[in-house]
Parts: C-alpha cells; sequence; structure tokens
C-alpha cells in the first residue's frame, strides 16, 4: 500500500494517476454465472437440503426457522467479498446458543482446527443484552458496533 500511495501523491510527478472517486467496494470476488451456480448445486444435492426462495421475505422467514430448529444455513448472495473474511455476501448462519455447534462448523462444515473463534451478529438494539461493549460504543451509519 505504501509504494501505491507514493506513486499516487509524489509530488515530484507531473500527471497524476486518476483516483477513484467513489468508495471501493470489498465486494470485488467473482460472480459466478446461473450455470455456474446451477452445477454447484447440482453437485451439492446429494449431502445438502437446498432450497432456492425468491420472495425475500418468505426466505427471511425460512432462515429463521432453520435457525431456530439448530440447523446450519449457507447464505450466498452476488459477488463474493475480496479477501479471506466473510462480510455477508457469503455467510454460514448456525445458532451460538447450541454448545456443540462451534466444533461442528469447524470440524464438518469449514474442515479448520475446532478452536477457531467466530464473529456475533446481533441486532444493534439486542447488542446490551449480549455484550458489555462500555459506554464509549457506538452504532455507525449503518448500525455496525463496535467497541473500538
Amino acid at each position: 500500500v505504501g509504494c501505491c500511495a507514493f506513486a499516487l501523491y509524489d509530488p515530484k510527478q507531473e500527471t497524476k494517476p486518476p483516483i477513484w472517486k467513489e468508495p471501493l467496494s470489498p465486494y470485488l470476488g467473482p460472480l459466478p454465472t446461473d450455470l455456474e451456480i446451477k452445477d454447484a448445486l447440482e453437485a451439492a444435492k446429494p449431502w445438502l437440503d437446498i432450497e432456492t426462495v425468491w420472495n425475500e421475505e418468505l426466505r427471511i422467514d425460512l432462515i429463521v426457522s432453520e435457525l431456530d430448529k439448530g440447523s446450519v444455513v449457507a447464505l450466498y448472495q452476488g459477488r463474493s467479498e475480496m479477501g479471506p473474511r466473510a462480510l455477508g455476501h457469503r455467510s454460514i448462519l448456525a445458532d451460538p446458543r447450541q454448545k456443540p455447534m462451534v466444533r461442528f462448523i469447524n470440524e464438518k462444515v469449514k474442515k479448520r482446527e475446532s478452536f477457531r473463534p467466530f464473529a456475533p451478529s446481533v441486532l444493534v438494539d439486542e447488542v446490551n443484552a449480549w455484550f458489555d461493549l462500555g459506554e464509549d460504543a457506538a452504532a455507525d451509519e449503518d448500525n455496525n458496533l463496535s467497541p473500538y
């Protein structure tokens, strides 16, 4: 990043490279075609229950119902994120109140070491019921909350 910043802001440089006018999106990963998605779903049919629900309200209700039953839900929406962290476009959702869930997701779903932690998601209105963030924590314009 330092070399890139130097190239953009070097005062000796006569012509400046173009600078983005809008913030870059983290959602710059691949965007599979409909055929690629269909092929992936077909390949997963023997070991997954797959349901495509186009109505958003019905889809949310179904996800909540599955989570309440103790199911694990994979959610995929549009382009994937750049980098190793899922930011909502590709997520594994599960009920964290179930003690064996962390081990199940790490070992069976993600196939990684069982000690790896997860990032919790909580409605901003409910955050104080789950976390002690202190007085300095405040939500941003998108209702994302961080203690930092």
